[in-house]
């Protein structure tokens, strides 16, 4: 049974991953988001440049997300979790974090 809080974006086929565009819907989805709990984002293509990281941090301080799962985008780098953990707020609401 699906959660309704519950998104899954992971394991889609190459086509089909998320780039740094799709990263912002996603930033603007989760912005004062109170409902969604969990979030994986595992294989996808987006690189993570600074202003793409900062509005996703910034949505992820806005918003009750529990869990975030970053692992397996090859292509996030030490610059991207540099500009992540320094606009990052998202530690006290965030239980876990995987980690690319």
């Amino acid at each position: 049974m699906l959660r309704a809080w519950m998104l899954v974006l992971s394991q889609l086929q190459e086509p089909e991953k998320i780039g740094n565009r799709g990263l912002l819907a996603i930033s603007a989805y989760l912005r004062n988001n109170t409902t969604l709990k969990e979030l994986f984002l595992q294989n996808n293509a987006f690189f993570g440049d600074p202003e793409v990281t900062a509005a996703f941090t910034l949505a992820l301080n806005s918003s009750c997300l529990e869990t975030l799962s970053l692992t397996t985008n090859p292509q996030l780098s030490d610059t991207f979790i540099a500009h992540f953990l320094l606009s990052s707020t998202v530690h006290t609401f965030v239980k876990s974090i995987s980690p690319f």
